[in-house]
């Protein structure tokens, strides 16, 4: 499964938007399709690497207390893995906003669009304010995101 996601992760953007463009046609759905296919790989290997990393004793210890496995992983596994989820996930917010603006060459609106139009019209102030508001809107998810995951315990 992670092998498969990775395929799909090493996709380039625009190419990903132009193969789904004659199947679901412009708009929305083509650029929400590819970019849950860009995010999944990013979240998938973060939950790997969270679970690989939890204390096998911990582990050991829930399933000894009779937790069922998938007790355990609600109740300890995803918990201890919380911190390494939220790092997957300031990755992928902060892709998904990158890849979100290619999406407006697909008419799929947001921030890219005034990106486009400022290219098109040779109009500098569009193009830095689209691009200075993209490059902020990833700034604030990755520090939101990054300050609740410095909250979190660390696991031991």
């Amino acid at each position: 499964m992670l092998g498969t996601a990775s395929v799909l992760y090493s996709l380039p953007t625009l190419a990903v938007f132009a193969l789904l463009v004659p199947v679901l046609g412009l708009g929305f759905w083509p650029a929400l399709l590819a970019l849950v296919s860009y995010a999944v790989p990013i979240l998938l290997r973060a939950l790997v690497a969270g679970l690989a990393a939890l204390p096998p004793a911990v582990v050991e210890a829930a399933t000894g207390m009779g937790l069922t496995p998938l007790q355990r992983l609600w109740r300890v596994e995803l918990p201890l893995a919380l911190p390494a989820l939220l790092g997957g996930l300031r990755v992928a917010s902060v892709t998904l906003v990158s890849a979100a603006t290619v999406a407006a060459y697909i008419s799929a609106g947001g921030l890219g669009t005034l990106i486009l139009t400022g290219l098109d019209q040779g109009h500098t102030e569009k193009i830095l304010v689209g691009a200075g508001l993209v490059t902020a809107m990833a700034l604030l998810l990755d520090a939101g995101i990054g300050a609740v995951q410095r909250r979190l315990p660390a696991v031991a």
